[in-house]
């Protein structure tokens, strides 16, 4: 039957025979591990051993288990009724699971080869009394689970628990009063939480199928002895003399309170009594007795309410072999978090050397680590970064553009992603160099899709590898998921050769998107593993790798997608952010001056391992001078020697030149000699090519000067200043010749109009504008805005001390309608890829241009567009008609997650095909959803279904 050992149960063995039981269980255990290594011998021990028949002494040395028959405390020929199995004292009997558990490790049994057994049975008396306890009137006769949970009889709809030892009853008259003591699960729970809190082997069940027909037992086991279960967030813990009685002798045990998803623990003692100085309670902040001591505590002094620093407290209780008291109880809380950190990147808009860029971090309760990106942008339309400096950026959206080595695999471009296509493979290697520094965390953060048609697919990422053009990439680390065996391993590789590190169980279904991170601490060996930010696999190596300098992306008999492969650095509140030359972070200007070349990118994790979204912020960079301004004249347009007003002067110059920034305004300066600003202090005159210095008091007879430089969109100046040639300031000796002139007489709408003042003789100006904002002007080469469409008047008047002249020129500016840009769009979010819809609610338009913040753009009226990436993205319409156009951009308009599975169920949720136009197929594992909800690409509801799943 394949067993591979024997189980001894020797009953009613009297204590004279205790000798010769050891050496016949000392012969036979010897004899068993001699001739079938590997087999393994037990021992039943009795719920009370009376005699002291087992001598631990001798058995410990050679029994592999003892089986403890935890259910013979009340039985069929009981003068009262209880307990089959009592966990602690109902009544004066004082033997019970915990006293014999006690009582066996004392005496000298190994705790690790202890185990309970525990009936899935009890017993039904007759009783003299519904009351508890109550004297039997008739022999007991066992009851199962199944019987109990039938209910065929009608007598078990009302069970009660006694709240001594935590066992559960049944009391009903059928013409005789009846007891009936049978545990089901939320009993038998105790007895479990007892067996983890004396840390023991195990449990064994007497018998298999007495629960025939139902699976909450197997459900409870599942529960407590597997790591699909879980720790309760709120539970009370007592000594071993349960809740009403003293604690034992000889007690020793400890005890670490661990919650599943805690963020925070308290521990809150509602009594504490011991022994003045023999019986003490030791109390550590963490998961071990390693952990700081918070506290010892001994007789009538209290722990009160502890707090712990993190999610989890250590106890551990002794007592000696003298006197006893009531002991203690406490309750737990834990604290859980299900509430998303946040984070946000702070940085000037416009930078020209190394800069600091700060972060603003926050969350409920505390935020655990912080990560960062620097990348650069060169060309224009891919983010890439300076992997010397530990960062990385692929985001796969051409070509494979980077320095990757392709040591084996089929690995090319497809639909955005990079695609291994070559399943013969079992060994693929695709890496690329990336220092990794040790000291601090690294987030490794790629998404993944794993398909094909072999039976064993695979595929993962090497990090912190140090020679990645190996076989096993020499010494590294490896991340794999495997579909046929939903698995996620963790491998060390140390001269090529692997130790497997986890084996844990997860979903990965082929031909799904996964966002995938991994958190490698290099200084402490911890590393984490998360699958659409759940974490799915964690360990910690006492002696981690050294050095890394490469990734590189595996796969095995698969094919495989990868996308969005990015390294971030650990970070504080504070960067510095090195710009300028071949070691910096940012390593390139602005490819023109609405093309940021730096980007910042922040993520962060909790305590209890949440996410943030990732968030991060553009800075333009520009360290070059803009050039000189070549050239610039006195007066309007050419350059101009004399001039007869002296309340104001006009310059204009050839435009400076900056290819990354642009200019952002020039400074011009009036003096009476050259190069000077006597006159008129350097004023910021806007980007423009022409001004006008107004309310001047010039002397006639005098010659004056500009001068003139740039600033760049970056504050940067031109390294030097040009003056004009001078202007000489005649005094009139004539009356003025109105004139004027404009650049353009046909306009747009809402588009300034400058007009040049070309009369002769002229001292004062008036004008009159039909139409125009303003109305009237004195300046004498005004600015005009005209906003609405159709033809306007224009008068100027001039005069001086001899006399004036006036010009008009009818039907002289044609305005014609501006177009009105404006679109809306869905949806606004989304996992990649998604695809997004645009209306376009422009007016008096007949050509678009959209720019869909990717690099991508388009002429279509109303288009959508996909994106592959995650980000924030710019949308930005040009709408035109035959001579104007106009501008409507919202910036962060669209804003891309990963994918579908990027939620908070653990539980895996897969929708396909998606997108879809015919049927669409759930699968969950989560077997109580009851309604759902399907919208189009609108936003709109497609179809609603309730309690139909």
């Amino acid at each position: 039957r394949n067993a591979n050992g024997v189980n001894i149960d020797f009953e009613g063995v009297p204590s004279s025979q205790s000798a010769n039981l050891s050496n016949f269980m000392t012969n036979l255990c010897t004899q068993m591990h001699s001739q079938i290594p590997g087999s393994q011998v037990s021992i039943c021990l009795y719920a009370v051993d009376w005699g002291n028949v087992f001598d631990f002494s001798v058995l410990d040395q050679y029994v592999d288990y003892y089986t403890i028959m935890g259910y013979d405390y009340y039985y069929g020929g009981s003068s009262t009724a209880g307990p089959t199995s009592q966990l602690y004292t109902m009544a004066s009997f004082d033997y019970n699971l915990s006293n014999t558990i006690t009582n066996y490790i004392h005496r000298g049994a190994s705790r690790n080869k202890l185990i309970l057994g525990l009936p899935y049975y009890g017993f039904r008396w007759q009783t003299d009394a519904s009351t508890v306890p109550a004297n039997t009137t008739s022999s007991g006769s066992a009851v199962t689970i199944t019987t109990v949970k039938n209910n065929s009889s009608g007598n078990y709809s009302n069970p009660a628990i006694e709240h001594n030892s935590l066992s559960k009853y049944y009391v009903y008259n059928d013409g005789n009063w009846n007891q009936c003591w049978v545990d089901d699960e939320e009993t038998m729970k105790y007895k479990y939480q007892l067996v983890l809190q004396q840390d023991i082997a195990g449990i064994g069940i007497w018998a298999l199928g007495y629960d025939d027909g139902y699976t909450d037992m197997w459900d409870l086991l599942e529960q407590y002895f597997t790591d699909c279960g879980s720790v309760a967030c709120s539970d009370t813990i007592y000594d071993l003399g349960g809740p009403n009685h003293n604690y034992y002798n000889n007690e020793n045990f400890t005890y670490t309170i661990a919650p599943t998803g805690a963020t925070g623990l308290t521990l809150n003692f509602l009594s504490f009594e011991t022994e003045t100085g023999y019986d003490t309670l030791w109390i550590y902040d963490g998961n071990s007795v390693a952990s700081p001591l918070i506290g010892v505590y001994t007789g009538t002094t209290s722990p009160g309410l502890i707090s712990a620093s993190g999610n989890s407290l250590t106890i551990r209780f002794k007592s000696d072999n003298a006197t006893t008291a009531s002991g203690w109880t406490a309750v737990w809380h834990c604290l859980t978090d299900n509430i998303n950190p946040t984070t946000a990147v702070n940085a000037n808009n416009w930078e020209t050397q190394d800069f600091i860029a700060n972060f603003t971090d926050t969350d409920n309760i505390q935020v655990a680590d912080r990560f960062y990106q620097v990348l650069e942008n060169q060309s224009g339309s891919e983010w890439k970064a300076n992997t010397a400096n530990g960062f990385f950026n692929d985001n796969f959206e051409d070509s494979i553009s980077q320095p990757w080595t392709n040591i084996d695999g089929t690995w090319s471009i497809n639909n955005y992603h990079l695609y291994q296509s070559d399943e013969s493979l079992s060994n693929t290697n695709f890496y690329i160099d990336v220092k990794q520094d040790t000291g601090k965390k690294i987030l490794y953060h790629w998404q993944m899709n794993i398909d094909g048609t072999g039976t064993n697919r695979r595929a993962g990422l090497h990090f912190f590898c140090d020679s990645a053009d190996q076989t096993n990439r020499n010494n590294s680390y490896m991340v794999y998921f495997r579909v046929d065996n939903s698995k996620v391993q963790l491998y060390k590789y140390v001269n090529n050769v692997y130790t497997l590190l986890t084996n844990d169980n997860l979903a990965v279904n082929a031909n799904v998107w996964y966002d995938y991170k991994v958190i490698f601490n290099t200084q402490t060996g911890n590393i984490k593993v998360f699958q659409n930010n759940i974490l799915v696999s964690e360990y910690t190596d006492t002696n981690p790798l050294t050095t890394g300098n490469s990734i590189s992306l595996r796969t095995g008999n698969c094919t495989a997608y990868y996308d969005n492969v990015k390294v971030y650095k650990q970070r504080t509140n504070q960067e510095l952010i090195s710009v300028g030359n071949s070691n910096s972070d940012v390593r390139y200007q602005n490819a023109s001056p609405t093309t940021p070349a730096c980007r910042i990118k922040s993520i962060i994790t909790d305590q209890a391992n949440n996410f943030s979204t990732l968030e991060g912020t553009n800075v333009n960079i520009d360290w070059t001078n803009p050039s000189n301004v070549s050239l610039i004249n006195d007066g309007i347009s050419s350059d101009i020697d004399t001039a007869t007003t002296n309340t104001q002067l006009t310059a204009n110059w050839q435009a400076a030149i900056d290819t990354n920034s642009g200019i952002s305004t020039y400074l011009l300066a009036l003096g009476s000699t050259a190069g000077d600003s006597d006159i008129v202090s350097f004023t910021q005159t806007g980007n423009v090519t022409n001004y006008t210095f107004n309310g001047l008091n010039l002397t006639y007879g005098n010659t004056y000067y500009f001068t003139i430089k740039a600033i760049n969109g970056a504050g940067l100046r031109s390294f030097a200043n040009t003056t004009s040639d001078g202007v000489y300031i005649k005094s009139p000796n004539a009356a003025p010749t109105a004139s004027f002139t404009v650049l353009n007489t046909n306009v747009c709408s809402g588009e300034d109009v400058l007009f040049y003042n070309t009369s002769t003789n002229t001292s004062n100006c008036q004008w009159f504008f039909d139409g125009g904002t303003p109305a009237t002007s004195t300046d004498c080469n005004p600015t005009v805005s005209y906003d609405t469409a159709g033809t306007y008047q224009v008068k100027l008047v001039v005069s001086n001390s001899f006399g004036a002249d006036s010009i008009t020129y009818n039907n002289y500016i044609t305005v014609e309608q501006s177009p009105v840009a404006y679109f809306t769009y869905s949806p606004t979010t989304g996992g990649i890829p998604l695809t997004v819809y645009f209306s376009n609610n422009s007016t008096f338009a007949s050509s678009y241009f959209w720019n869909f913040g990717d690099g991508m753009t388009s002429t279509d009226s109303n288009p959508y567009h996909t994106y592959y990436s995650t980000g924030n993205y710019n949308i930005n319409l040009i709408a035109y008609n035959v001579n104007c156009s106009d501008t409507f951009a919202i910036n962060n308009a669209v804003y891309i997650t990963t994918n579908i599975a990027n939620n908070n169920f653990k539980d895996e949720i897969i929708i396909y095909p998606n997108p879809t136009s015919l049927y669409l197929q759930i699968d969950s594992k989560k077997l109580n959803i009851k309604n759902y909800t399907i919208y189009d690409v609108y936003g709109r509801i497609a179809q609603q279904f309730k309690n139909q799943i």
